[in-house]
């Protein structure tokens, strides 16, 4: 009986340990400054004036953050990302990369923010149009952007 209950309690506690290997994978929202937020960045329609802020993005306890945009037509995107020790914006905002490409297919870049953000709690994006290096498409001029927090 004792031989059962050890076994028990280990895979109990195996199971648990596991559990917290798990990676977080989602749409970001935007900014709207209201609770429970439901304006997400899929599909969401851009021209070169577009000029989204995202939500506060909570990377404590992440090992590696990923941010994603896929665009479904020829584009530039700006990235510019902001850090804060308690989602209370300070300073200006840093351009980081941009999403470009000039196929009328679109294109998709990921970037590893965990080197950029270097420990800061939290951060938000500034996902902004231009028209500086390639045009705007002319038939599906979305764009759609993820976050992947990978715990371990």
């Amino acid at each position: 009986m004792r031989k059962l209950i050890f076994l028990l309690m280990g895979f109990f506690i195996w199971q648990s340990v596991l559990s917290q290997y798990t990676n977080e994978d989602r749409i970001i929202a935007l900014n709207m400054n209201v609770g429970n937020n439901v304006a997400k960045i899929q599909n969401r329609t851009y021209t070169a004036t577009t000029n989204d802020t995202t939500e506060w993005l909570h990377l404590a306890n992440s090992a590696n953050v990923y941010l994603t945009l896929q665009s479904k037509d020829s584009c530039t995107l700006l990235i510019r990302y902001q850090l804060s020790v308690d989602r209370v914006a300070l300073g200006l905002s840093t351009l980081l990369d941009s999403l470009s490409t000039s196929a009328a297919a679109g294109n998709a870049k990921s970037l590893n923010i965990g080197t950029t953000s270097l420990g800061a709690p939290f951060i938000r994006f500034f996902l902004a149009g231009s028209a500086l290096a390639f045009p705007e498409g002319t038939t599906t001029n979305t764009y759609t952007a993820n976050m992947l927090l990978k715990k371990y």
